[in-house]
């Protein structure tokens, strides 16, 4: 059967190269600089809503002109509605940013794992190989029936070629005249051996 080492070569090449792709977690990482950034703004904010208000309320504008001071008041804000705001918010970012850091960590190991896959299979893919025999029967008038088959292949790393008994001879005669699978892989999934 064809195609194998190719295959593995191919896949070994994309584990790899998809675990050097950093842009997920760059990504993340972006996202966070701006939550965190979002929350030192509102930090600040709300201090300098509070300074602002604590100036206000020490000039001595009140005792001097009431309407004045209630207007500058009402401008600087509720402070109250403020850090209600400002805790509601920053709750939200902080889970969010914890949800990131989350992502990245498993993004991380993803690509460990990816890697180390790769270079296993790279290490080890050359000489994998496969075929498949079919078992029959001539019955008297010429004619012969299936009886079963197996697959029978070299896994990778290892030396000897190993039997997989097809379960569903039928399926795979099917799948080989009407030339359905395109690569051995395609072909042992849709037999259910992958």
């Amino acid at each position: 059967m064809k195609g194998i080492e190719k295959y593995n070569l191919d896949m070994a090449n994309d584990l790899i190269s998809r675990s050097e792709d950093k842009s997920v977690q760059n990504q993340l990482r972006s996202e966070i600089q701006k939550m965190e950034k979002e929350i030192k703004t509102n930090k600040e904010k709300f201090e300098k809503m509070k300074n602002d208000r604590e100036a206000l309320d020490g000039s001595g504008l009140l005792g001097k002109d009431f309407n004045e001071y209630w207007r500058q008041r009402d401008e600087i804000g509720n402070l109250n509605i403020a850090r209600a705001n400002q805790i509601m918010r920053e709750r939200q970012l902080t889970k969010k940013i914890e949800q990131n850091k989350k992502l990245i960590k498993e993004e991380d190991i993803l690509d460990k794992k990816n890697r180390k896959t790769g270079e296993y299979i790279l290490n080890n893919y050359k000489g994998t190989g496969a075929y498949e025999t079919i078992d029959w029967v001539v019955i008297e008038d010429g004619t012969f029936m299936v009886i079963g088959g197996s697959l029978h292949e070299v896994e990778l790393g290892q030396s000897e070629f190993r039997e997989i008994p097809n379960q569903d001879i039928d399926l795979a005669l099917d799948l080989i005249y009407q030339n359905v699978p395109s690569h051995y892989f395609y072909y042992k999934e849709a037999l259910g051996l992958f």
